[in-house]
């Protein structure tokens, strides 16, 4: 094997610590340094495989230094901005339309919706104004229908079951 240069073992690890695969790797050191390496090489520079086991102790810590740091530091990747995938969604989209694409453009306007629209999160805003069971129920024809809340800490001895000791008490509000 190649005997590498501190600094390409180092461009190697911090490339792996950013979880480039190795096959990106071999491509990116090629560029940058005009060195032919395969796969294998490049992972025995990286310590969370098997064959990366016996790297040394200082090369372990950089790696594991620039993982963390890759991990922490998620504001620096420009992507990660609500603004900047808008921004690059909009030039995609006047693209489009420019060269006449209607039905990519329509992708792209679907695709700021979401993003806009908060499709992409896993945050639910739920509120006694726009609680979606309470405006399905509302909408209901024909009648008014029971819905029933928890509440929690209010227990409730049962007589008729001796072998369960409690029970969560219901309370049922009735829409109409």
């Amino acid at each position: 094997m190649t005997q590498l240069k501190e600094h390409i073992k180092l461009f190697i690890i911090q490339h792996l610590a950013c979880f480039d695969t190795p096959s990106e790797v071999v491509s990116a050191v090629k560029d940058e340094f005009g060195i032919d390496l395969n796969r294998s090489h490049i992972a025995l520079y990286d310590p969370t495989n098997h064959s990366g086991r016996e790297l040394g102790v200082k090369l372990k810590k950089f790696f594991y230094d620039k993982r963390k740091a890759f991990l922490e530091q998620i504001d620096q990747i420009p992507l990660a901005s609500k603004h900047v995938r808008l921004n690059e969604l909009s030039k995609m989209y006047y693209s489009a339309r420019k060269r006449r694409n209607d039905v990519l453009a329509k992708d792209i306007l679907e695709q700021i919706a979401k993003e806009v629209g908060g499709i992409y999160t896993n945050k639910i805003s739920v509120s006694k104004d726009n609680d979606p069971l309470l405006e399905w129920a509302k909408n209901l024809q024909g009648g008014s229908i029971p819905i029933a809340y928890d509440i929690e800490d209010e227990f409730t001895e049962l007589k008729e079951e001796p072998e369960l000791k409690q029970t969560t008490k219901k309370r049922v509000n009735w829409v109409t």
